[in-house]
């Protein structure tokens, strides 16, 4: 069985303009749906199943191309998988980043 994270969406407003709301979205879409994903697919998975995240390289380097929002969002999906897998032993989880390349 496998889950796979890789939704999430993408603005590049600047810092100074960006609206509560845009960033409200930016974290329910980017990272509040995966954590109920993985919150509500655990009891499927838990007999050695797998959770794979696909990541952004925005979350490695701040979003050069991209908003305040969406980088926070993605360095924060870099982090939280490694505490959900030391909270949640029995079912294993790769983190991983994708990037296109030239």
């Amino acid at each position: 069985d496998l889950l796979a994270i890789c939704s999430g969406i993408v603005d590049s407003e600047k810092l100074a303009t960006v609206t509560l709301a845009q960033w409200q979205n930016m974290l329910a879409i980017n990272l509040t749906g995966p954590f109920l994903c993985c919150q509500r697919s655990y009891p499927l998975l838990r007999d050695g199943g797998r959770i794979v995240f696909l990541g952004s390289l925005a979350g490695r380097i701040g979003g050069v191309l991209t908003g305040p929002a969406y980088a926070a969002t993605k360095g924060a999906s870099r982090v939280w998988p490694n505490r959900w897998r030391r909270n949640w032993r029995r079912a294993a989880s790769r983190s991983t980043s994708w990037h296109r390349v030239p």
